[in-house]
């Protein structure tokens, strides 16, 4: 699972976006599901907020019993003044860089999966809609 984290700043500490890598075994893709984004969620603290923005890819032949995280990447979450920039302009720079604007301004329907309880993000592109 690749998953979205934002650091608060701490005192002279900035704040940063990180993009954390976890592995587990699961006997389906639900399992996986499960297990992963509770792992998110608990990695989560009183400085640190989890999203609800991930992937999860499937790994074949692998054997990871609970979650591990294999690679984390914060990234500086200021411009180039030094103000704050936006969790929305984080994704926009940072995770949904290579997806279509709209899978409609090329003729297909949208691939929709559960980003949140109450939103769906396209596989293929920036849209959302509520559920």
């Amino acid at each position: 699972m690749l998953a979205i984290h934002e650091w608060a700043s701490q005192g002279d500490i900035l704040p940063k976006f990180e993009r954390r890598v976890t592995l587990c075994s699961a006997e389906n893709l639900k399992e996986a599901e499960a297990k992963l984004l509770r792992e998110a969620r608990e990695y989560s603290q009183e400085t640190i907020s989890f999203h609800e923005e991930y992937t999860i890819h499937e790994l074949m032949d692998d054997d990871f019993s609970s979650p591990c995280e294999v690679s984390s990447e914060l990234t500086i979450a200021v411009d180039e003044r030094g103000d704050s920039i936006s969790y929305e302009d984080f994704m926009l720079a940072n995770w949904d860089y290579d997806r279509l604007e709209s899978c409609e301004n090329i003729g297909l329907e949208h691939a929709w999966h559960k980003g949140t309880d109450h939103l769906e993000r396209c596989y293929n592109c920036r849209k959302t809609k509520k559920v």
